[in-house]
């Protein structure tokens, strides 16, 4: 594993992540300290998606999905006043109460 202080590791970033996508892990340390690691990401063994991945550990129990609604909700959509400008169309919404 390599290591490499804040500094260096600001400095020479793009150098690192080559070295990490060729599968190095790098131990990032402040004042001889370990603070970080930069390490490959694995892929999600052959899903290739963040929604099959997300599947997956739902099946596996390793994911719990949301309990509230699916969606938030979406705000009535402004009423567009022909020729009005911004402001008047605001101005206008405040009066209606939305």
């Amino acid at each position: 594993m390599i290591q490499a202080n804040i500094s260096s590791t600001k400095a020479h970033l793009s150098q690192y992540l080559e070295r990490v996508k060729a599968g190095q892990t790098i131990l990032i340390v402040d004042r001889s300290h370990p603070v970080a690691i930069l390490a490959p990401c694995r892929a999600a063994e052959g899903t290739g998606t963040w929604m099959a991945r997300t599947a997956e550990l739902t099946a596996r129990g390793q994911l719990k999905p949301p309990s509230g609604p699916a969606s938030l909700p979406v705000p009535p959509a402004i009423k567009k006043t022909h020729g009005a400008g911004v402001v008047a169309a605001l101005l206008e919404e405040r009066r209606e109460g939305r």
